[in-house]
């Protein structure tokens, strides 16, 4: 990497904001109205846990947390049709193996899905209020498939309803009929079919190539058109409209830059109105008029990149997030009949109040000639000159950054580190060509992007060369071990969370459930038979020996994407060739770190860590609240 040119940057020494503002339960989370309009509910605290509130939208009676009764955190939850029940999730040991409760606001009373232990349990669609019931994918017979049944809301019983003919996806009309699937074949075709009453057939085909921005997003209200977002006529995604009569495809929205992200659809025609794309920002283009003069109310009263997460029955009171690039997610009420948004909470509120760091987009070229698009956070406080540097790299991989404020970002820029994030080739949003050059790329041309980008801030003055870490989770973990193992020259240190260490024991130990794309991970990581040389190469395992660094690992012992073993095997390698590592074990959680009182055992570690090896300025002690700050649930990543 090149040699930045300028002084050291020094950075003026203020209070750091506590960690517990950062990484503590939140405020509020997961707002939604009711589909009839009366109710309005979210996830709040309550004796250290995360719980399900729910209040008249009129305001008329105070909030109350009608889950109180359940034992652990709600990971989600979603209204039923008729107002009065509520379906909960929650995964108390991290191992995704969700529980299910039906939950009646008007009485408090919890009824458990029955389901059998060991059981994953998938929402696959919603009845409308005279239709009634949910329907649910569960894998009882087969840990590899789930078959669907129906949920009855008045006594929790599931009713099967489809054996899984072999789909990695299901396709479900409005009025929870099972109307097909979508099959992964051993190359990793996309294969959907369409039929009814348990006879589908063939209706769409997605080679390889073409399959990382291509899904079918749903039906209109009487299942006559379907609607795809599709790049089998170009490379970004684009909208259509399939009509299922007459068999005409119609292109609703094509952007040649970006795939389509969401869609609006009415609440009861179920037409698209608009559709976003997420450029540097979210991008909202109108497709009908009658929603122009809305969208631009929300545009006006909204700060932040706009997402509409809930539109009741009636139409009139819509769910609306604004998330800025330097502050928390505002949560707003939007009244359409007047075209006022009523701010009703912040997703943590204390940070709302602070002065935090933007993230700021950049543009750069890799090596080969892809134009790679980026995000980085600088300190507010520093002075003129380059800054210590965290490369924050996302999971995945076939996910993207954007511009929302993190949690992540913004803690490292407040404690004095430019924070770097990359949207390496693999990601997505970008188009079919951008993703597939991720194929097979694990530890090398993907590695290499983001090696390109910290030369870019390094050449801009932005980042200091001589002081970088490398940091993710997941797929992030894995880059940064291959940064350790690999790039020795670039990192002073890493810092990996439920990391890949050795990809072929990874590749052999996916969950059960993931079988039915086990085609793609083949095709895009690599096979462990045909591939297996380039996959052992790959393998941060496999070069222990070149590590120059210090290395911190944390892992969730009920992780069953990245099973603990990924992790002990690297601590034990490293341990035996005396390298400097820490490894923090968190026996409760699962893929990822989502307990508070772990959350800031995590992060102070890491701020420990940070400060001993790349020191943007000396350690400091008070970081926590006083007196210790203590939570036992969340429900953040």
């Amino acid at each position: 990497m090149s040699q930045a040119a300028g002084r050291t940057t020094f950075v003026r020494r203020t209070a750091p904001i506590p960690l517990s503002e950062f990484f503590g339960l939140p405020d509020h989370a997961s707002p939604s109205v009711s589909p009839c309009g009366r109710l309005l509910g979210w996830m709040a605290p309550l004796d250290g846990a995360i719980h399900v509130w729910v209040r008249p939208l009129d305001g008329s009676a105070p909030a109350r947390a009608i889950t109180r009764e359940l034992p652990h955190s709600v990971h989600l939850y979603t209204f039923c049709q008729d107002d009065r029940q509520l379906l909960v999730v929650q995964d108390g040991r991290g191992d995704e193996q969700w529980h299910l409760t039906l939950v009646d606001h008007t009485t408090g009373w919890c009824r458990p899905v029955r389901t059998r232990p060991g059981v994953q349990a998938r929402v696959l669609g919603y009845g409308r209020l005279d239709r009634g019931g949910m329907l649910l994918g569960l894998n009882e017979d087969d840990p590899a498939r789930h078959d669907a049944y129906r949920l009855d809301l008045a006594s929790g019983e599931c009713t099967l309803v489809q054996r899984n003919p072999g789909w990695a996806s299901w396709l479900v009309g409005t009025g929870l009929d099972v109307r097909g699937g979508i099959r992964v074949l051993d190359d990793g075709t996309l294969q959907a079919e369409l039929g009814r009453d348990g006879v589908f057939v063939p209706y769409l085909t997605v080679n390889p190539l073409q399959a990382g921005a291509t899904f079918v997003h749903g039906f209109n209200r009487d299942d006559s058109a379907l609607f795809v977002v599709s790049s089998l006529h170009t490379d970004t995604a684009r909208l259509e409209r399939h009509d299922l009569d007459t068999g005409q495809v119609s292109v609703l929205f094509h952007d040649p830059e970006y795939d389509v992200e969401s869609v609006w659809q009415h609440p009861e025609t179920l037409e698209v109105q608009a559709v976003t794309v997420l450029a540097d920002q979210r991008r909202i283009t109108v497709l009908d008029p009658c929603l122009e003069p809305h969208v631009a109310a929300l545009r006006a009263q909204v700060p932040g990149q706009v997402t509409v997460s809930r539109r009741e029955r009636t139409d009139r009171w819509w769910m609306v997030s604004g998330a800025p690039p330097d502050g928390p997610t505002g949560y707003h009420l939007y009244d359409a009949e007047n075209r006022r948004a009523i701010r009703i909470f912040s997703h943590r509120t204390a940070l709302a109040r602070r002065q935090l760091a933007p993230k700021r987009p950049f543009t750069t070229t890799s090596r080969d000639g892809l134009r790679l698009h980026g995000y980085v956070t600088l300190p507010r406080n520093a002075e003129e000159g380059p800054c210590p540097a965290v490369l924050l790299v996302h999971g995945g991989p076939w996910a993207r950054d954007g511009q929302r404020f993190e949690a992540v970002p913004g803690w490292l820029a407040d404690r004095g580190y430019a924070c770097v994030q990359v949207n390496f080739r693999g990601s997505t949003g970008y188009g079919n060509a951008f993703v597939t050059a991720g194929d097979g790329q694990w530890g090398a041309a993907m590695q290499d992007d983001l090696l390109d980008a910290l030369d870019h801030l390094v050449e801009q003055g932005l980042v200091n060369a001589d002081r970088v870490a490398v940091m993710g989770a997941s797929y992030g973990g894995y880059a940064a071990l291959t940064g350790a193992t690999r790039d020795g020259d670039t990192f002073r240190c890493a810092i990996a969370i439920a990391a890949p260490s050795n990809l072929l024991t990874w590749l052999q130990s996916v969950p059960r459930y993931w079988s039915p794309l086990l085609a793609v991970f083949h095709q895009r990581v690599g096979h462990p038979e045909h591939d297996r040389e380039r996959l052992v190469d790959r393998s941060p395992l496999t070069h222990v020996s070149r590590v120059r660094m210090p290395v911190l690992l944390a892992q969730g012992g009920n992780d069953p994407r990245v099973p603990v073993a990924e992790a002990e095997q690297m601590v034990e390698a490293l341990r035996c060739a005396g390298i400097q590592h820490e490894y923090l074990l968190f026996p409760d959680e699962g893929h990822g770190v989502t307990d508070p009182g772990n959350r800031m055992r995590l992060y102070s570690t890491v701020e420990a860590f940070l400060d001993q090896h790349l020191g943007a300025q000396p350690p400091r002690s008070g970081h926590l609240d006083s007196p210790p700050y203590r939570v036992d649930g969340d429900v953040e990543a």
